[in-house]
């Protein structure tokens, strides 16, 4: 009897599990037809293919630059200090203050345009060369002669 209960539930894990899939199909398909609709309206209004290419690929940098962003944090909007981002853009928290706060995804991807722009800006230094010196002064052994002589002021 076990056994067959054990056969049940993984009929039934898997009926949910095909559910799943096919309402995640269903979802993608109605995405993709509401951009294809949202297209021709842009393209009646005088966007062209190439338009479409370059807001693209515009796209996919601000998706590498947000990766970025993503590592290095966003400021808190309430004490300044770092934030973290969450994992789907939406929301920052605050690790000082506890604040959080909901973002505009578009707003986050401009904001990584500009700070790629601005590392990108930034020229490159000339590496720092070392100089040889000698031994510096605390590591010299320790001569009682050029002590303070504390002990003549008592």
């Amino acid at each position: 009897m076990c056994k067959n209960m054990g056969v049940f539930s993984k009929v039934v894990e898997e009926s949910f599990q095909n559910i799943e899939v096919k309402r995640l199909a269903k979802t993608v398909e109605n995405l993709e037809m509401i951009n294809h609709a949202m297209w021709k309206m842009l393209q009646r209004l005088g966007c062209t293919n190439e338009d479409f290419d370059i807001a693209l690929a515009d796209v996919i940098n601000s998706n590498k630059n947000i990766g970025k962003i993503n590592s290095r944090g966003m400021l808190c909007p309430s004490c300044g200090k770092s934030a973290q981002i969450s994992s789907d853009l939406m929301r920052i928290k605050c690790i000082y203050c506890g604040s959080e706060a909901v973002i505009n995804p578009y707003e986050l991807m401009e904001m990584a345009n500009m700070q790629q722009q601005a590392v990108e800006s930034v020229p490159e230094q000339a590496p720092v060369q070392e100089q040889v010196m000698g031994t510096p002064d605390y590591a010299q052994p320790y001569d009682v002669s050029q002590d303070l002589n504390f002990d003549d002021l008592l």
